[in-house]
């Protein structure tokens, strides 16, 4: 398995389980590795959907839990960098829920 991409030789998720279009390369993004397991994420250019897939690598074989999602890549991003709510994101909630 390269390190480059952990996920080269893994068949994790070919096709959207939404509207079965194949992914692109581009499309699937490891989004964490620790201690055998990797956290991927899967949006699909098609339909828009999202999945995760957790897969967990040990000695007995290869385990994967796929979950669809509506999160986007910049909530992982916002996760990654451990960015806390503020004042000013609890109002733009606040005046987005009112609006709508």
């Amino acid at each position: 398995m390269s390190s480059s991409n952990p996920i080269q030789n893994l068949h994790i998720a070919t096709k959207c389980p939404m509207c079965d279009a194949t992914y692109d390369k581009e499309d699937i993004k490891v989004i964490g590795k620790k201690d055998g397991a990797l956290s991927v994420y899967l949006n699909c250019r098609h339909c828009k959907s999202s999945v995760l897939v957790f897969v967990m690598i040990n000695p007995v074989g290869v385990t994967s839990v796929s979950v669809p999602t509506d999160i986007t890549e910049d909530d992982f991003e916002k996760v990654r960098k451990n960015e806390t709510i503020d004042c000013d994101d609890v109002l733009e909630m606040y005046k987005f829920l009112k609006d709508n």
